[in-house]
């Protein structure tokens, strides 16, 4: 187990890009099993294949980068996926858009109307 164990020692191990080629490599196994195809089935072994490369480098400063320039190619897609989940999760505020300007204004839930005062346009509407 110890020969194991410091085998693993110093190796880069799973990052955001590495469970990206892993979920690349299972939708592309479960298309082959779909449209039979060979092809396909040898396709799926570089993603893979590229994936256990990165796991087990030992090269942290070139696998670091890979995985930063992965996320800033990610975060257009994911940000607004994260504002969407926030607000779902908060169950003490409420969420409109000011009629004028279309600035997205989060107000605390109440039962009855208040009037909202738009921080960018100033304009005054009811909710």
């Amino acid at each position: 187990m110890n020969r194991m164990k410091s085998a693993f020692i110093g190796r880069h191990g799973i990052d955001q890009l590495n469970i990206a080629l892993l979920v690349i490599t299972l939708i592309m196994a479960a298309t082959t099993l779909i449209i039979e195809s060979n092809d396909m089935g040898l396709l799926c072994w570089f993603p893979f294949l590229y994936c256990l490369y990165r796991m087990f480098s030992k090269q942290h400063i070139a696998r670091y980068k890979e995985n930063v320039r992965f996320m800033k190619c990610l975060s257009p897609i994911l940000k607004p996926l994260y504002v969407k989940v926030a607000r779902v999760k908060d169950k003490q505020h409420k969420y409109c858009q000011c009629p004028s300007c279309k600035q997205t204004i989060r107000i605390i839930k109440s039962r009855e109307k208040i009037t909202i005062s738009c921080p960018m346009c100033k304009s005054e509407f009811i909710k």
